[in-house]
């Protein structure tokens, strides 16, 4: 085969050979402005094992932004990559995914994942759904406004919480309305009419209701 080949003279482990890309800068002086580097970890014959680095320089310095560890890990922002992708940033670690829909004018388009301190962030950054799936089947979806929806592919008649199924809890359900009014546990159909409810106030009122009528009231 025809290609390159660069040796280093010295093949001890640490050691290895650099590609360095020069220019000029303003003043004529010649610069690195990027740099590629293969390293040798291992030196055990039949079980060699090496490592590529990749620079380029930042506020006059050549610095490592990429690795590719022989194991095949690959490290961004870190040279001991801890698996296949391994993103680091001092203060917000954050990958940004973008298509032809949602451009790339800004950071505020597209999918972001990104770990802030101790709080990690999952967001879509545009006005579109959050959509959670296993085994290739969606799963929950959290909508631009804020509604969420479980086993279904919309939260049914603008609930702020929607399941389509049973609701399995182990120490039962509680219900609050910060507004002032009544909570209310209803079964409702898409049309929205209301076939029996649990309803209670700020008065300590309990009332059960069907078809939207009071049956009974505990006071």
């Amino acid at each position: 085969a025809v290609g390159l080949t660069l040796s280093h003279a010295t093949n001890d482990v640490g050691k290895g050979f650099k590609i360095l890309f020069e220019g000029r800068d303003h003043l004529g002086a010649i610069t690195n402005y990027g740099q590629i580097k293969s390293e040798i970890l291992g030196r055990v014959a039949g079980a060699e094992t090496g490592i590529l680095r990749f620079y380029t320089t930042t506020g006059g310095s050549l610095t490592e932004k990429m690795t590719i560890m022989d194991t095949g890990y690959v490290g961004i922002g870190t040279a001991v990559p801890r698996g296949i992708h391994h993103v680091h940033h001092a203060t917000h670690a954050r990958t940004f995914y973008t298509n032809n829909t949602s451009g790339q004018a800004s950071v505020n388009v597209g999918g972001m994942i990104m770990l802030e301190g101790s709080n990690f962030f999952i967001s879509n950054q545009d006005s579109g759904t959050l959509i959670l799936r296993t085994n290739e089947t969606e799963r929950m979806r959290i909508e631009a406004g804020g509604n969420v929806a479980i086993g279904a592919t919309a939260a049914q008649d603008g609930a702020k919480f929607y399941v389509a199924g049973s609701i399995q809890t182990s120490s039962g359900v509680s219900m609050r309305n910060s507004g002032g009014s009544s909570a209310n546990l209803a079964k409702v159909s898409g049309t929205e009419h209301q076939y029996g409810s649990v309803s209670t106030n700020f008065a300590s009122t309990v009332g059960l209701y069907t078809h939207g009528s009071a049956r009974l009231s505990i006071t």
